[in-house]
């Protein structure tokens, strides 16, 4: 009895033999790994997947950021999506407010502040992602 494997786009007839061929054993062995992994009895499939709901979260909060300066060019902070946004980010900037005030004096620049923070917390949870 003859099997056929596919090798990428190739079709060939070999032996009776179960074992893969070198080129498919690095394939194979990904496919027959155990899924997900552990790392000292933690589920890194749920540790990606809270890292993934962090990171979204950040990149909402960054174009919030991004919207409350715009809006706060162009509307007073008493009207709807000001006091929207007003609301979710002065207990985000309230602490970079009180650090920053000495230095900038009238000036605010805790928009800014916040979305570099964001910015580099963003990119260093997914490249705790990529190594998980």
């Amino acid at each position: 009895m003859r099997a056929i494997t596919h090798v990428g786009s190739a079709t060939r007839a070999t032996g009776c033999s179960s074992r893969p061929s070198p080129r498919n054993y690095y394939r194979l062995s990904r496919i027959i790994s155990p899924w997900p992994p552990r790392v000292a009895g933690v589920d890194l499939g749920y540790v990606a997947a809270v890292i993934s709901v962090l990171i979204n979260v950040l990149s909402a909060l960054r174009w919030l950021v991004i919207a409350d300066a715009v809006l706060s060019w162009v509307m007073p902070p008493d009207q709807a999506p000001r006091t929207f946004t007003k609301a979710l980010l002065d207990p985000v900037y309230a602490p970079i407010r009180r650090a920053l005030r000495p230095l900038t004096g009238s000036v605010d620049l805790a928009p800014l502040v916040a979305l570099a923070v964001l910015f580099a917390l963003q990119l260093w949870l997914e490249r705790k992602r990529s190594t998980e």
